[in-house]
């Protein structure tokens, strides 16, 4: 299944990618109403309520490409789903090796992917409908304020939001998991909690950079194309967590002392042989005066 899930996060990746990118490209000569233009209709005089919208060119422009603005979701909604198939696969890996792990978990990416998908389309057929209402209209802003948001459009932004959520509660159970039984590694398991964050707190750019390479790089583990090699707990098939920083330590002060060991000759130093005088002194009995003193003794005599 490994080949599976890395083909549903390179999938995902591109998708991404690809979804944000056509997004770019399809609305960036849409009209924007400005903070500015909306004084000026105050410093006017007269009732602001029978003035015309600001917001009717931006509106015109979605209306005349709808057709791109819904290919733009499906392109992010099939990047969801197809990354919460990788996510599934992960799940399932991480709870095969780990004692406690909470079975939601094993469903949260696939229901997140599945919503996501499903709002995002909701959305923008409720977006057309309401954008289409409000063009039927007499485009004031007092009409535009009776008019309300549509049924469809708010249904589709509640499903996206409840999916974002679950793909995000996703994220972060199976990064952190599968980080803790050594599936994994450590860099891996700290992004895939960022990228859980972003999607419910999203950061313009780095939201949509971040979550494409960490599925890339999840996708090049799968395939066991991992720099420096694969970590330990796939090929065991049991949790291998990894070593906390004390343990590092540890570590390094044991090889730090193995090496200066091997240095030193790897042996015990040899006592050194004692001095011939020291010797002959240790040997010699007690109470027996030495011949060198029985010579100093002749010497004061004569």
């Amino acid at each position: 299944m490994r080949p599976r899930a890395a083909a549903a996060a390179l999938a995902g990746g591109v998708l991404a990618v690809a979804g944000g990118i056509f997004n770019s490209l399809a609305l960036r000569d849409a009209p924007r109403a400005l903070f500015v233009d909306s004084l000026q209709s105050l410093a006017q005089p007269g009732p602001i309520g029978s003035a015309q919208s600001t917001r009717i060119p931006a509106y015109e422009f979605f209306h005349d490409h709808i057709a791109a603005i819904v290919i733009g979701a499906i392109l992010l909604g099939l990047a969801s789903l197809a990354a919460s198939g990788a996510l599934t696969f992960l799940a399932y890996a991480t709870r095969a090796r780990a004692e406690r792990f909470p079975r939601i978990a094993l469903y949260l990416p696939f229901v997140g992917g599945a919503l996501v998908l499903v709002g995002s389309v909701i959305t923008a057929v409720g977006s057309l409908v309401y954008v289409g209402n409000l063009l039927d209209t007499n485009r004031t802003v007092d009409a535009l304020q009776d008019l309300g948001q549509s049924p469809v459009l708010v249904a589709g932004q509640i499903i996206v939001q409840f999916g974002g959520l679950a793909l995000a509660g996703a994220y972060v159970l199976v990064a952190l998991n599968a980080m803790r039984v050594g599936l994994l590694t450590r860099a891996m398991g700290v992004v895939g909690l960022v990228v859980g964050l972003l999607v419910v707190l999203p950061v313009a750019l780095l939201s949509q950079l971040l979550q494409p390479l960490w599925l890339f790089a999840l996708s090049w583990l799968l395939l066991g194309r991992w720099p420096g090699g694969e970590p330990p707990a796939w090929r065991t098939g049991r949790a291998e967590p990894w070593p906390s920083n004390a343990q590092l330590r540890e570590q390094r002060d044991a090889a730090r002392a193995k090496q200066a060991k091997q240095r030193g000759g790897g042996g015990d130093v040899a006592a050194p042989e004692p001095a011939p005088a020291a010797t002959a002194v240790a040997e010699r009995p007690a109470g027996k005066p030495h011949p060198s003193s029985k010579k100093r003794k002749r010497k004061r005599r004569d």
